[in-house]
Formats: C-alpha cells, sequence, structure tokens
C-alpha cells in the first residue's frame, strides 16, 4: 500500500525528516532536486531497490510523479507499506517554492 501525496503534504513529511528519494537519472539530479534525497536511479533499480528501508516512511518522487508511481507500485507489490508517492513529482514540489539545490554531488 502506499499514498499519493501532494507538494504540500511532502514538505510536511519532508520537515519531520522523512527519508526522500529521487528516482530520475543523475543528469536531472544535478540540476534541481530536494535537498538532502538519496539518488536512486530508475536505470539502476533493479540492483539497488535493496536500498529503499521496508521499516521507514519513504517518500518516492521523480520530474512528474509517474515513474515514481509505478516504482512504488512495485514495491507495494514486494510488502513495502509505508512508501509515499509525490504525485505530481519535483515540478509540484518547485512551483510550491520549497527549498531545492543543485549542483553535482557524490552519492
Amino acid at each position: 500500500m502506499f499514498r499519493n501525496i501532494n507538494a504540500d503534504e511532502a514538505k510536511k513529511e519532508y520537515d519531520n525528516g522523512t527519508l526522500f528519494i529521487d528516482v530520475r537519472e543523475q543528469m536531472e539530479f544535478d540540476e534541481v532536486r530536494i535537498p538532502g534525497a538519496t539518488l536512486i536511479p530508475m536505470s539502476q533499480i533493479q540492483n539497488r531497490w535493496q536500498e529503499i528501508p521496508q521499516d521507514k516512511e519513504v517518500l518516492i518522487y521523480c520530474r512528474s510523479g509517474s515513474r515514481s508511481a509505478n516504482l512504488v507500485s512495485q514495491l507495494a507489490q514486494m510488502g513495502y507499506s509505508k512508501l509515499m508517492n509525490l504525485g505530481n513529482g519535483i515540478i509540484e514540489w518547485h512551483q510550491q517554492q520549497y527549498p531545492v539545490e543543485s549542483g553535482s554531488q557524490n552519492s
């Protein structure tokens, strides 16, 4: 089971210290990202999905919410129960003028 949430709800989760995982590719991540987010690109998810904890709240996002929705749906079928999808992605987060950062970052 997972929840689709909007940027306002996501900001509350962010302020509460929820783990944010960005599933876009490195180039997109370097352009703009939510500060503190962990990058696990969709192109690497088959090898790295185990890095997503099952025992705590996790918010997964992409650019518009579709890649992340597909992933959280798959993870929910695998038994994950504390997942959130940022329904309109970082686009809505940015439109709400919530914090973002840019530049390359070693992850």
